[in-house]
């Protein structure tokens, strides 16, 4: 593969710190080892992640570079997710310090807003929902953030499929 080809492939936004550490490592004869984005060429994007090294001539000069190149996206998918479990438990660890609060908490527009955003999180996801109105409980709303993913995964709610992507959710 040309170098040009392969710098044509990075995503745009990330061209230029691999150019720059393959440069680097050729000037100072040292092995690369570099992660970036791809976009292949049915325009998915993929994480990769690159190991080589430079062969040089006779004066020193880079003749030819020669290395691997793995497919990482699986472990960067893998990676955000820890991540976002990380932030959730550390939300949760410093909301539950506190003490709880006993306000009346309106259960109608927490549903609401919690199936609104669930909504919008999937837009190709067609689902019909209705919230009773009036519905009241005394809590802490400030620990409402964690029921999101509670209340989408409660088994019973909705059954979409491939071919059947609409949903009631009462």
């Amino acid at each position: 593969m040309s170098y040009q080809r392969f710098l044509d492939a990075l995503h745009p936004d990330d061209r230029e710190k691999p150019d720059m550490a393959v440069k680097v490592a050729l000037d100072n004869h040292k092995d690369y080892d570099i992660e970036y984005r791809s976009l292949w060429p049915d325009g998915s994007l993929h994480w990769l992640e690159a190991k080589g090294l430079g062969y040089y001539d006779a004066t020193g000069r880079a003749a030819r570079m020669e290395g691997a190149v793995l497919d990482i996206t699986d472990r960067k998918r893998a990676e955000a997710e820890i991540r976002e479990l990380i932030d959730g438990l550390l939300w949760l660890s410093r909301s539950t310090r506190g003490e709880l609060r006993r306000d009346a908490v309106d259960l109608s527009a927490l549903a609401a807003r919690i199936l609104g955003e669930l909504v919008a999180a999937e837009p190709d996801r067609r689902v019909t929902w209705t919230v009773e109105p009036g519905l009241t409980a005394r809590g802490d709303e400030r620990r409402s953030k964690w029921s999101s993913p509670i209340c989408w995964a409660t088994p019973g709610n909705t059954r979409p499929t491939r071919r059947n992507r609409r949903s009631k959710l009462e």
